[in-house]
């Protein structure tokens, strides 16, 4: 019992670790080479939430883009770039963003409601693990691996359940067998009887 509830434990921080990246926590991996050379695809970017009047040009942001957009562009859900320009509109204050490696603007604004936070600290190739769990080989692997876990864990009342298959399916094969033994000796003496009359 103990072991059963440990399992789904595991399970269930494996998968609240795997939402939690995505929505709630400050880090973010970086995908592509949009901002190289200062953030390299692999990096995980910490960011700061941060108050959108206090956002200065040359800042980078980190943003989320909307669903239309982020389907128009065929761009990821999340952006780090570089703020370029910052206007105030009736509706609020929009960003101007630009890869440092892109030769132009994004072809976007970005709505202060958009904004995650503010670049503040950057940590070499410790998002490529977290790129790989959050793609389909690295789930395929995150199921394979609870599957053998839990193999693992249940192999002795595996092994049982299937002594006790076997000692339930002996007796009915055994019969088996010295039926059929049987009946091919009664064919043999009956093929024998057919050979001699003629």
């Amino acid at each position: 019992m103990r072991r059963t509830i440990l399992f789904f434990l595991a399970i269930v921080l494996v998968s609240a670790a795997a939402y939690f990246s995505k929505q709630t926590m400050l880090f973010t991996p970086i995908t592509g080479i949009s901002m190289n050379p200062v953030l390299k695809e692999g990096d995980l970017i910490m960011y700061e939430e941060i108050s959108p009047s206090e956002i200065e040009v040359g800042d980078i942001i980190v943003y989320s883009i909307p669903p239309l957009i982020q389907k128009h562009y065929n761009c990821p859900p999340v952006v780090a770039h570089r703020v370029v320009e910052i206007r105030d509109t009736t509706t609020g204050l929009y960003y101007r963003t630009q890869g440092d490696n892109n030769p132009a603007q994004d072809p976007w604004s970005v709505h202060h409601c958009d904004l995650m936070g503010k670049v503040s600290q950057q940590i070499p190739y410790l998002g490529f693990p977290l790129l790989f769990l959050r793609s389909r080989p690295g789930l395929i692997l995150i199921i394979i691996t609870l599957f053998v876990s839990a193999l693992c864990l249940y192999s002795t009342e595996l092994n049982q359940g299937m002594r006790k298959l076997q000692r339930r399916l002996a007796p009915v094969i055994g019969g088996n067998k010295r039926s059929s033994r049987l009946v091919v000796r009664m064919l043999k003496e009956n093929t024998k009887g057919l050979t001699l009359n003629q």
